[in-house]
């Protein structure tokens, strides 16, 4: 078969070729002009038919013949797909579609995604392979083509594009910035999508009241009232059909820095029990309670309310704290200021220093410090005995003496706790030692006192050995002078009246005489001087 429009060239051989006449016939009917060969350009198709070559001799008038047939035919053109119904919807609807295609005994040929098409199930093909029919169609159903093919050509159509209506399904909000919970003040979008054709329209709700039409809700500076659920809804206006989806949107107010407040001022130790408030604004708030650095759990001493905001401290120490309380939500958290709790104690641990007993010499400065833990700071008061001597931690006597001897005991007394404490400490006095002031004192005292006796000594000695002798049974008249004048106490000559006590029974013995003169008692026989220093 030749096609439309071909070439042809007919060739007629014979044995011999000299002296010969060709004639082409067509059907019969003779071709104009001859020769061994005949030339047919763009055949057309009424030249269909049987060709004869007739080669005849001039000499001897004998003819020979040879006959050939062609077929022509019409080339495919390129299939067109028509369809009766644009948009088909799905699961609904049935599309019937046709090839047409230009050409002799054309057959048809169906393809879907480049697979052939078997009839069966949802398709049916008839008129020759030239209408495919599909039941139901679907959205896959697409990208159909249609080859039309003869024994010359084959031509294969566009992809047939069956835009099937479908959806909307599978709805998704995307929210942006993606999170559990949002700030209040922050901004928000939600974005709608959903699988459908055509493209579908979207309606936005919050807590089930219109907001707005679109693909996108913006929320501008989120406020908590914002919190809810928010409802995109999609409609097909094609399918009729529409679909929907929810979110919950959360707006947490981020809390403020929290405060501790306290039930009172001050604690007195092991007597009081503290409470400590923790207050901080916002959302869902979390409270978290420290004590130095430390997280606090109930148990023991410390309990915690059911919200945690509360930390109650039973029978407190000075040892507790300081506290710390930490607020958090979803989005923030802050942390207190630190709160150190003003807890008076004592006193207690008390000592005196230096350590009794303490010991000091005769002369000696005399400091004794007092020191206990206590607050606030304690009232000193120090005793000997019942009497007060001074206030203050330090109690000084300057220059100690004898009489300083004994036991001194500071009395502290915190006026906040009621309580107060006594420690005593014993003070030893020394006589093994004097200041020396009073030492060079003593001593110049003593000299002096060596140098008068030795005088008086001597001048007495003087005058018992010049004095006159008496005769055996005379008596001494003690106021006669040796020339047996009589001598007034103020004859004598250091002015003052001189009494000698002569030897007699009791000698060694000075008698004092009557009157008021100056009396020496010396006992001659023991010329040592004697004297006992004493305080």
């Amino acid at each position: 078969m030749l096609a439309v429009g071909a070439t042809v060239t007919f060739t007629c051989s014979v044995v011999a070729n000299h002296d010969l006449v060709f004639h082409w016939y067509h059907d019969n009917s003779q071709l104009q002009g001859g020769g061994l060969q005949l030339l047919i350009a763009g055949l057309l198709l009424n030249l269909t038919g049987n060709y004869t070559c007739s080669a005849s001799s001039r000499t001897t008038s004998k003819e020979g013949l040879a006959s050939t047939s062609i077929v022509v035919i019409e080339l495919v053109s390129q299939p067109v797909i028509t369809s009766n119904d644009t948009r088909p919807v799905e699961h609904n609807d049935t599309a019937t579609l046709d090839c047409v295609a230009m050409g002799t005994d054309v057959s048809y040929a169906w393809s879907r995604n480049g697979l052939t098409l078997s009839p069966g199930g949802r398709l049916v093909l008839s008129n020759g392979n030239r209408t495919l029919t599909i039941s139901g169609v679907l959205r896959s159903d697409t990208e159909l083509t249609c080859t039309g093919s003869n024994p010359v050509n084959t031509n294969t159509s566009d992809p047939f594009l069956l835009d099937v209506s479908y959806g909307p399904e599978r709805v998704q909000i995307t929210v942006s910035p993606e999170q559990a919970a949002h700030t209040s003040g922050t901004d928000a979008s939600l974005t709608c999508s959903a699988v459908s054709n055509p493209a579908p329209e979207y309606q936005w709700l919050f807590n089930g009241l219109f907001q707005q039409s679109g693909q996108q809700l913006v929320i501008a500076a989120l406020g908590v009232n914002d919190t809810g659920s928010y409802t995109c809804q999609v409609f097909n206006n094609v399918t009729k059909r529409s679909s929907s989806s929810s979110r919950n949107i959360t707006v947490i107010e981020p809390v403020s820095t929290p405060k501790i407040t306290s039930n009172a001022s001050s604690f007195i130790e092991h007597n009081d029990t503290v409470v400590l408030t923790c207050v901080a604004t916002g959302t869902d708030v979390s409270y978290t309670w420290s004590e130095d650095n430390s997280v606090i759990s109930n148990g023991g001493r410390l309990e915690l309310s059911a919200s945690n905001n509360t930390l109650t401290i039973t029978g407190v120490l000075r040892s507790d704290g300081p506290f710390t309380c930490r607020a958090s939500n979803a989005v923030s958290a802050k942390t207190s200021d630190s709160f150190p709790l003003n807890v008076y104690y004592g006193p207690d641990n008390m000592k005196i220093t230096p350590q009794s007993p303490v010991t000091r010499t005769n002369g000696e400065d005399l400091t004794l410090t007092c020191s206990t833990q206590s607050m606030p700071s304690p009232v000193y008061e120090w005793l000997n005995g019942t009497e007060r001597l001074s206030t203050g931690p330090v109690f000084t006597i300057s220059s100690v003496s004898m009489d300083d001897e004994g036991n001194y005991t500071c009395h502290v007394n915190n006026n906040k706790t009621g309580r107060n404490i006594s420690l005593t400490a014993k003070v030893i006095v020394q006589n093994g030692g004097l200041g020396a002031g009073k030492f060079a004192g003593i001593a110049v005292g003593v000299i002096f006192g060596v140098i008068v006796s030795s005088v008086l000594i001597c001048y007495f000695m003087r005058k018992y050995m010049n004095r006159p002798k008496a005769e055996p049974g005379t008596k001494y008249d003690a106021n006669r002078s040796p020339r047996g004048q009589t001598a007034s106490a103020t004859d004598s000559e250091d002015g003052l009246a001189t009494y000698e006590n002569l030897p007699g029974k009791d000698q060694g013995t000075t008698h004092a005489p009557e009157g008021d003169a100056t009396y020496m008692g010396l006992k001659l026989d023991d010329r040592s001087v004697y004297s006992e220093l004493r305080r």
